[in-house]
């Protein structure tokens, strides 16, 4: 019968810490916080963010280091190499449409 309920699936258990950071703004230093084995390591791939600058935040192994190059907000979650690849790819976008607005004119 189209009357009848359904009962609502049971909501998920809680977790036992957030699983999403909380916003942190642009200006803070916690932005350039990231995870390594050491600083150059940290500062080269910019690949974890640990948004409270404890080593929790980070994979085993790794700690987490202040004053990288990395800033979370303008990575927009990529890590630099992510970042440079698509860089690349728009560079050579650019460039191809470039190429093909100069075959047109002529």
């Amino acid at each position: 019968d189209a009357r009848m309920m359904t009962r609502a699936p049971a909501p998920p258990s809680p977790t036992n810490r957030p699983t999403t950071p909380a916003p942190v703004a642009y200006s803070s230093k916690l932005n350039k916080y990231y995870c390594g084995f050491d600083w150059d390591d940290a500062q080269e791939r910019c690949e974890v963010w640990c948004p409270s600058g404890s080593d929790d935040d980070c994979p085993d192994g790794q700690l987490c280091f202040a004053f990288s190059k990395c800033h979370a907000v303008d990575m927009n979650g990529m890590t630099l190499e992510q970042m440079e690849k698509q860089k690349l790819e728009w560079q050579e976008f650019n460039q191809a449409n470039n190429n093909n607005n100069n075959n047109n004119v002529n």
